[in-house]
């Protein structure tokens, strides 16, 4: 098909044996195939943002000690869409870049929609996994966000609420 992905490794066998592989490709689509060799926690992720699309990769599998090892994945936004199972929305993606760490760390960089879109999304932060618990930490910068009736909707209904006694509307510029 049409995925490059080219890799290159050392392998140490005497003590202390040690290894440190390198995998990249410039433009990998994000399909069934690629989310199957995920962790569970990372398609998790995928799962519930519905992402789709392609990015750029760089991946290191390497030891950290005896009988250890890590994998960390740079990944940059080529082109794609999100729509979290609980937004009423899909959002075209123009740029960012994500780091996994392991199957514990998930750090978001400038992940954001065309700067021409409405609404204009920029998110930033940082998913936490350990043990059973998971720590989301996320800052918005959201521009041209309206508060129409599908959006009201999706809110949760305590906030849904609040939107409606305040009557709430138009469109919302800020960070959350």
């Amino acid at each position: 098909g049409d995925q490059v992905i080219r890799g290159e490794g050392v392998v140490e066998v005497e003590a202390p044996s040690f290894f440190d592989i390198s995998l990249r490709s410039d433009s990998l689509a994000v399909d069934d195939d690629l989310v199957s060799a995920m962790s569970e926690s990372s398609r998790q992720i995928v799962s519930d943002f519905g992402f789709k699309g392609r990015a750029g990769i760089q991946v290191s599998v390497h030891s950290t000690g005896p009988g250890a090892s890590e994998v960390v994945a740079d990944v940059t936004l080529a082109e794609g869409s999100v729509r979290h199972e609980r937004f009423p929305y899909a959002l075209q993606l123009a740029e960012g870049r994500l780091r996994l760490v392991g199957d514990h760390t998930v750090k978001f960089e400038g992940i954001g929609t065309p700067r021409d879109s409405k609404p204009h999304v920029v998110l930033g932060g940082c998913l936490t996994t350990e043990g059973s618990r998971r720590t989301l930490s996320f800052d918005f910068d959201i521009k041209d966000l309206e508060f129409d009736e599908k959006f009201k909707a999706s809110l949760p209904p305590e906030l849904a609420r609040f939107v409606s006694n305040m009557k709430l509307g138009g469109v919302y510029d800020g960070k959350i």
